[in-house]
C-alpha cells in the first residue's frame, strides 16, 4: 500500500512537473515577448483586461473542477454522472459572463477604450469551460493533464511569436489565446471519450444542477476571494495609477507566478491522494503530509535564495533594460516573499476542502481578500506598485496562519 501510494504520487508529480514546467516556459516566453513588443502601456492594457478575465474564469468554473476532481478521485464511476452537468453549467455561466462583459465595457467609462480587447478576451471563457483537464487529474492520468497545459502554452507562444509585432497588434493576443485554448481543450475532450468510454457520458440533467451547485458555490466564493488577493492589485493599479505602472508590476509579478509553478505541480500531484485521506490511517497520512510539506518548503527556499541573489540579471535577461531599474529589482525581491509563503502553505487550505469544511476555507480566503483589498486601497495611491507588493505578501501570510491554525485545531484527528 505504502509503496504503491508513494509510486503513484511520484508518477503524478513527474507528469505534472513536465507539463507545468514546460508549459510555463512557453507561457512565460509569451509574457516576455508581449512585454517587449507591446511596451509598458500596451502590456499594461493586456494585463489589466486579463486580470478581469481571471475573475470570469473563476465564475465560469464555479468551483466545479475542484468538486469534480475530489468526487471522481473518490469514485471514478461518478464521472459518468458529473461530466455532462459540469460542462453544461460552465458553458451556461460563460455565455452569461460574455454578455455581461459587453455591457460593462459599454457602461463603465474607464473600460470604453478597451471594448474590443475585453470582448475578444472574454470569448476565451468558451474553450476554458470545455476543458476536462480536471477529469484526468481525478483519474490520476496526469500525462493528459500535462498534455493540455503544454499544448495550450506552446501554441500560444508560437502565435504570439509570429503575429504580435507591435502595440497595434494587441487584439491578436486574445485571439491567439482563444485558438490555442480551443485546440487543447477539444483535443483532451476527444481523448477522454476515446480512452474512458466505459465511464464517460454527456448526460445533462438540469434537476441535478442545484445539488452540484450547493457544494461548488462555496468553493466559487472562496476562489473569487483568492483571486482578489492574487490580482485585485493589478486592477486597482489600473484605476489609481497608469497603465505603465500596471505593465511594470504585471511583468515582474508574472515572473514570480512562473517560478511558483513547481508548487502547483506538487499540489496537483498529491491532490487525488489527499482526497482519500479518510481511508488512510492517520499515522501514515500524517507522515506523507509532513514529507510533502518538507519537500515543498525546501524547494521554495532554494528558489527564493537563488532568485533573490540574481534579481538584477534576471530582469535584464528576461525583460531587457527597459524594465530594469533599482525599483523593479526591489519589487521582485518583495514579491518573492509571497512566493515563499505559498510554498510553506502548500496543503493546508486544500485539506480544509477535502475534509468537507468548505465554509472554513471560504472564511480563510475572505480574510486574505479583505486584507488585500483594504491595504491596497490605502497603499497603492501612496506607494504605487510597492504598496501592491507588500499587500500581496501580507495577504499570503494571513491565509497561511489561518489555514494552518484551523486545520490543526478543527480537522486533525
Amino acid at each position: 500500500m505504502r509503496d504503491s501510494l508513494t509510486f503513484r504520487i511520484i508518477k503524478n508529480f513527474s507528469w505534472m512537473i513536465i507539463g507545468q514546467v514546460s508549459g510555463r516556459i512557453f507561457g512565460f516566453g509569451a509574457v516576455i515577448i508581449l512585454a517587449r513588443r507591446l511596451g509598458n502601456e500596451g502590456y499594461g492594457k493586456w494585463a489589466f483586461v486579463f486580470a478581469l478575465l481571471s475573475y470570469g474564469m473563476l465564475l465560469a468554473d464555479f468551483g466545479l473542477s475542484t468538486y469534480g476532481t475530489i468526487e471522481v478521485a473518490r469514485n471514478r464511476e461518478r464521472l459518468r454522472e458529473l461530466l455532462g452537468d459540469i460542462l453544461s453549467i460552465k458553458l451556461t455561466v460563460s455565455a452569461v459572463l460574455i454578455i455581461l462583459s459587453i455591457l460593462l465595457s459599454t457602461i463603465v467609462p474607464r473600460l470604453r477604450d478597451l471594448q474590443g480587447l475585453i470582448f475578444l478576451t472574454f470569448l476565451n471563457l468558451i474553450p476554458f469551460a470545455i476543458s476536462v483537464e480536471w477529469a484526468f487529474r481525478a483519474l490520476e492520468d496526469m500525462k493528459y493533464a500535462a498534455l493540455w497545459n503544454l499544448s495550450f502554452n506552446l501554441l500560444f507562444f508560437i502565435f504570439i511569436l509570429t503575429v504580435v509585432r507591435s502595440p497595434s497588434d494587441i487584439l491578436r493576443v486574445p485571439s491567439s489565446r482563444f485558438l490555442s485554448l480551443s485546440f487543447s481543450s477539444l483535443l483532451i475532450l476527444f481523448i477522454l471519450f476515446r480512452k474512458y468510454r466505459d465511464i464517460v457520458a454527456l448526460r445533462v440533467n438540469i434537476h441535478n444542477w442545484l445539488s452540484v451547485l450547493k457544494v461548488s458555490v462555496v468553493l466559487t466564493a472562496s476562489f473569487v476571494m483568492i483571486k482578489v488577493y492574487y490580482n485585485i492589485d493589478t486592477i486597482m493599479l489600473g484605476f489609481f495609477k497608469t497603465m505603465q505602472d500596471v505593465g511594470t508590476y504585471g511583468a515582474i509579478y508574472n515572473f514570480v507566478l512562473a517560478i511558483s509553478i513547481v508548487r502547483f505541480s506538487i499540489l496537483y500531484a498529491v491532490q487525488p491522494t489527499l482526497s482519500r485521506m479518510g481511508s488512510i490511517p492517520w499515522e501514515r497520512f500524517s507522515e506523507y503530509l509532513k514529507n510533502i510539506e518538507l519537500v515543498s518548503i525546501g524547494v521554495g527556499v532554494l528558489i527564493y535564495a537563488g532568485v533573490f541573489a540574481l534579481a538584477s540579471p534576471v530582469i535584464k535577461i528576461f525583460y531587457g533594460s527597459k524594465y530594469h531599474s533599482p525599483e523593479t529589482v526591489r519589487l521582485l525581491r518583495i514579491l518573492l516573499n509571497a512566493n515563499l509563503i505559498m510554498f510553506v502553505n502548500l496543503v493546508f487550505p486544500n485539506l480544509l476542502i477535502i475534509a468537507g469544511r468548505e465554509r472554513l476555507y471560504f472564511w480563510v480566503t475572505t480574510a486574505g481578500a479583505v486584507t488585500n483589498f483594504s491595504l491596497n486601497l490605502f497603499l497603492i495611491p501612496r506607494f504605487g506598485f510597492f504598496g501592491a507588493a507588500y499587500t500581496t505578501v501580507l495577504s499570503e501570510l494571513v491565509v497561511f496562519i489561518l489555514a494552518f491554525s484551523l486545520y490543526y485545531r478543527l480537522i486533525k484527528p
